[in-house]
């Protein structure tokens, strides 16, 4: 965006760089340069091409700021849009994982329920299952409890059998035993018995063999016994052996029934098991969801935050690039139409004198001006015009009304090193050409020294060659059509047609930074003029009246009358000027001026050369960026005044002093005000002096 401070320094300085003055815009000598509006108008306008150079410098830094903030609001906007887009895509993602996440708990609280119905059912089958295991039990234990006392009394019978076993081996042992001791004792009695006698022993033997076989016979019998025993505790023991067995194959049957109701109850117990935990999987399924549907929802909340805010960063930044584009448009055009705009001025000016005569002037001003383009071309367009009340403190002396308008136009035709300006002025006779000699204000004491002086048409034309951006020569020519007009009223009727004027000037400006200045030399030129001329009459002789109208005005007879006509051609003008500004502290501007002028003798009339020369210098400075006050002394030094329309400016040599101080305010953006002041003294080198005041309050508004 382009500075405040630039756009209104620019704006205010626009009135200024346009030319605005209260003075006259048609040619004149260098007589007129007075010290408060003229030198004080040259050191500004020095001021002002380096403040010019400035803005525009500010201009192009404005501009290169601008596209480049408008780059980066392009680029901040690209940002945004990609941001928006991610976060309507992060929005749309998170919102379809929560329509899953909400779909997978339905799914899962419908699969929970329906898993809670199995539980419940595999619960009561597995209830079932115990209450016919717990039903079938008793008749198990009791079979198996039957089973044992079989197996019990089986196992008691062969216990028998067993011992009987055992005790049959013993006493079979025994038997064997006590049979060998007999078969031995036997053997020992048959031979004893033949007297071992080897031829006897066949006998022996048979003595052996029958008793053996009494040995057999007793054996037999107690084997026959055992047997008995045995045989009767062998069907005991089938009997219990078939008792077992069938309890055996009742159990079976009881435990295989209840095997089964076992193996149904583990397989519905299973099955409850794997319900509840199916139950309990999707209760925590459910959980686990529920958890996962209030962060999705938390998410989407989150996510249509931050989509808010990245809407709302998106519109922010299409406003920032809105605004980015308007200030780079703005300051495009601005720097396109650098030094155009409009504004106007008016203000207040009051100078009074005394001495060697006395009397005042009171000024209000006028003055608009605009600076366009037409065709793409740069125009100026100016108006300046004001009210004059004047008084010298004599006998008709006092002249108000309007003074002439001036309506002025420049064509630029400007380019980087060579720029052409037409120009164009009109001095329309809006004022007040005929007035009494009495009220003509003599040379440095006010304003304006007569009031009117026709229609005036000034064509000109101005050469700019520019070396640098800060030094330029200038040549300029204008050629001033002056009509005549009538410009007496002690004779109504008296007129004058002044000459035509052709004037030549160049220039040399340096605009630096910190110093300033401008060279300068003039020349004028004024065609053959001619006008009627007056005189006074001698008072009126006994008996004769007077003239109607050419009484003065108390009605008595000393009247004025025509007296021929004059031609005249003024003499040559030159003028040699320079001007001094120097920055010599961020806060403190020093200038000087120096002034030297030549007008030559005129001819067709007694005249003679006039030398004018002046110098000064002034201190100014920068309270702050609004406000400045500054003072300043001058001194010109003027041989003599010749005119041969305004006999009264004839005068002789003088010397003139001056003080003068101002201060300005910047009151905002588009207005400014100052006052300014000066307190001067005229010294004539043959007869009295001047003293007086010069006041001048101005108010400056930028459209």
């Amino acid at each position: 965006m382009m500075k405040d401070e630039t756009r209104r320094k620019l704006t205010c300085a626009l009135a200024l760089l346009a030319g605005f003055s209260f003075g006259p815009a048609v040619p004149v000598a260098a007589v007129s340069r007075d010290m408060l509006h003229d030198v004080s108008g040259e050191i500004a306008s020095l001021r002002q091409a380096r403040d010019e150079i400035m803005y525009y410098h500010q201009a192009q830094a404005d501009v290169k700021r601008a596209r480049a903030d408008l780059a980066e609001a392009k680029a901040g906007l690209a940002e945004a849009r990609r941001g928006r887009a991610e976060a309507a895509a992060n929005l749309k993602q998170v919102r379809d994982n929560l329509a899953a996440v909400q779909k997978q708990l339905q799914a899962a609280q419908q699969a929970l329920v329906t898993a809670q119905q199995i539980s419940s059912q595999r619960t009561q089958q597995a209830l079932a299952a115990q209450r016919a295991v717990a039903a079938l039990a008793p008749s198990v234990w009791q079979a198996q409890a039957e089973r044992d006392a079989r197996q019990r009394q089986a196992e008691a019978l062969q216990a028998q059998a067993d011992a009987l076993d055992r005790e049959a081996e013993a006493q079979e042992a025994a038997q064997e035993a006590d049979l060998e001791a007999r078969r031995v004792a036997a053997v020992q009695q048959a031979l004893a018995a033949v007297n071992y006698e080897q031829n006897r022993l066949l006998d022996a033997e048979d003595m052996v063999n029958d008793a053996m076989d009494q040995l057999d016979s007793d054996d037999n019998g107690t084997s026959r016994e055992w047997e008995a025993q045995m045989e009767a505790l062998s069907r005991q023991t089938e009997q219990a052996e078939a008792a077992l067995e069938g309890a055996e194959r009742r159990l079976d049957e009881l435990q295989e029934q209840l095997d089964a109701l076992v193996d149904a109850r583990e397989q519905a117990e299973d099955a409850e098991r794997d319900a509840r935990e199916t139950v309990r999987e999707y209760t925590q399924e459910v959980a686990d969801l529920k958890g996962e549907e209030a962060q999705g929802k938390k998410d989407v909340q989150e996510a249509a935050a931050y989509d808010a805010e990245a809407a709302q960063w998106l519109t922010d930044a299409e406003a920032w690039q809105q605004s980015a584009l308007k200030e780079s448009q703005r300051a495009d055009y601005a720097l396109a139409h650098f030094g155009e705009g409009a504004g106007w001025q008016t203000g207040l000016e009051y100078d009074s004198w005394h001495g060697k005569g006395s009397g005042y002037q009171l000024y209000v001003p006028y003055s608009f001006s605009e600076q366009g383009r037409i065709r793409n071309r740069r125009v100026d367009f100016g108006l300046t015009t004001g009210y004059i009340t004047s008084d010298t403190h004599l006998s008709h002396d006092h002249v108000a009304g309007w003074t002439d308008t001036q309506i002025s136009a420049t064509l630029h035709n400007d380019h980087k090193q060579n720029s052409i300006r037409y120009n164009l002025t009109l001095n329309l006779p809006t004022g007040q050409s005929e007035f009494y000699q009495n009220s003509i204000v003599p040379e440095d004491l006010g304003r304006f020294t007569d009031f009117g002086s026709g229609f005036q048409v000034t064509p000109g034309i101005d050469v700019i060659h520019h070396f640098t951006e800060r030094d330029s020569l200038t040549g300029s020519l204008q050629y001033t059509f002056r009509s005549s007009y009538e410009y007496s009223r002690e004779v109504p009727g008296t007129r004058v047609n002044p000459g035509n004027v052709f004037r030549q000037e160049l220039s040399y400006l340096h605009a630096g930074e910190k110093a300033q200045y401008r060279l300068g030399l003039a020349h004028t030129q004024t065609a053959r003029s001619e006008q009627d001329l007056f005189e006074e009459r001698q008072l009126a002789e006994a008996g004769e009246a007077p003239a109607l109208g050419n009484l003065d005005h108390r009605g008595l007879g000393r009247p004025w009358q025509r007296a021929g006509r004059l031609s005249y051609k003024d003499g040559d003008d030159w003028e040699a000027t320079y001007f001094y500004n120097n920055r010599i502290t961020d806060r403190d501007e020093l200038s000087f001026f120096g002034l030297w002028n030549l007008t030559g003798a005129a001819s067709g009339y007694r005249s003679q050369a006039v030398h004018r020369s002046g110098w000064g210098a002034g201190w100014r400075h920068h309270m702050n960026k609004t406000m400045d006050w500054h003072v300043g002394a001058a001194y010109k030094d003027v041989t003599s005044g010749w005119d041969p329309l305004r006999r009264e400016l004839n005068t002789g040599e003088y010397k003139y002093y001056s003080l003068l101080f101002g201060w300005s305010w910047q009151m905002g953006e588009k207005e400014k005000i100052s006052l300014d002041g000066e307190h001067y003294r005229r010294e004539e080198k043959f007869g009295d002096d001047y003293e007086g005041w010069k006041m001048l309050f101005t108010y400056n508004k930028t459209l």
